[in-house]
């Protein structure tokens, strides 16, 4: 942040940059842990994706949390109907909505290459990452506690 002179001013104190460190520690080490298959046991590079792996953690919650304050507001608390034809519910539905978004496939080759140089997660960790995160997409799919979408241990920076 810049002060009213234009010089770069910290506007956090020395006790939020060190649970910042301690919070994104935990976002690298989750990363760090995903086994990528079709590539010889590497695993996502959880130091160079950091940036966009708390960026995809903390869209999901915002973009959750405006979809419920919009069915609050916008219908009074009442849920929106169920499509005709699908068993999902409505908070379902957005967290189908939100993984749908990375569907995609990659050559074994391509994902060794995306690993070792590109700041984003491979497609499918843009998914698992945030969702195991959060306990509103666990709520909604009725994970068990402990499951692979639903870790006891949970990461959050913001």
């Amino acid at each position: 942040m810049y002060d009213k002179e234009g010089n770069l001013k910290s506007w956090w104190t020395a006790d939020d940059g060190t649970k910042f460190v301690e919070r994104a520690q935990c976002i690298i080490d989750q990363y760090n842990g995903f086994v990528v298959p079709g590539t010889g046991n590497m695993t996502i590079n959880g130091i160079n994706t950091l940036g966009e792996n708390i960026a995809d953690s903390g869209g999901i919650k915002e973009s959750f949390n405006a979809y419920r304050k919009w069915v609050n507001t916008a219908r009074g608390g009442k849920e929106e109907p169920k499509l005709p034809g699908l068993a999902y519910t409505p908070n379902q539905l957005y967290f189908l909505n939100a993984a749908q978004v990375w569907c995609g496939s990659m050559r074994d080759q391509a994902k060794v290459g995306h690993i070792r140089t590109q700041p984003h997660s491979i497609s499918e960790y843009r998914v698992y990452g945030p969702m195991q995160n959060y306990d509103e997409f666990s709520k909604a799919w009725n994970c068990p506690a402990g499951s692979f979408m639903n870790s006891r241990r949970k990461c959050s920076v913001w």
